[in-house]
């Protein structure tokens, strides 16, 4: 059975929060997870001397969640984006070319020197 990393809301109706859980893959959200490695909440707090600045709040367990992706766990898109904020997973490299035939000779060109 597959492993995810995945954000499962809580909190109330207007002050949501996300627990950063890893669970079985075809369990349902509310079921009980494996574990939990974290905390996100999406909804910007304003700090109470500066109106200006609103920041969103992550607490992550960094070495579980290095652990929980060597052992072969999938993070969800958006948990995958929270790792790569904190450097955890590699930053997507953005192709130059739109072309996918392009992209494709790029890759195979690349390619033909490792072998």
């Amino acid at each position: 059975m597959g492993v995810v990393i995945r954000l499962v809301r809580m909190g109330l109706r207007n002050e949501p929060f996300y627990n950063i859980a890893v669970s079985h893959k075809k369990i349902g959200l509310n079921k009980l997870p494996i574990e939990v490695i974290g905390v996100y909440r999406a909804t910007p707090t304003a700090f109470p001397n500066q109106k200006e600045i609103q920041m969103k709040e992550v607490q992550l367990d960094f070495d579980r969640a290095r652990y929980w992706l060597g052992v072969g766990a999938l993070p969800s898109d958006t948990v995958s984006d929270i790792f790569r904020k904190f450097n955890i997973l590699p930053k997507k490299q953005k192709s130059k070319s739109k072309n996918k035939k392009v992209q494709k000779e790029i890759v195979e060109s690349s390619t033909e020197g490792l072998l």
